[in-house]
């Protein structure tokens, strides 16, 4: 026994297809040009207006463990490290 199934479409189902698509893919490229806009270091004070905080909260994250490093005499916040440490404070 063979079931068939018709599926219908509007007219308009390519052009409709094609505009998402094509949304889609540059809302994509639009998201990796910010991405290769941020610094891979920030600054104490960049950091915090990176993490929309204070001074005040990004050294209590600091006391919490986030990393910080040393670059020549300027402490600096990897991307990474402060978008994994605000993943953790997702509530």
């Amino acid at each position: 026994m063979t079931t068939r199934a018709e599926i219908i479409l509007p007219d308009d189902f390519d052009t409709v297809l094609d505009h998402k698509i094509q949304l889609a893919v540059v809302q994509a490229v639009d998201r990796m040009k910010t991405e290769a806009d941020k610094p891979e270091r920030y600054k104490l004070g960049e950091a915090a207006q990176a993490a929309n905080i204070s001074r005040n909260t990004l050294s209590k994250w600091i006391r919490e463990g986030l990393p910080v490093s040393i670059v020549g005499s300027t402490k600096r916040i990897k991307r990474v490290d402060l978008e994994k440490f605000m993943e953790g404070k997702t509530i």
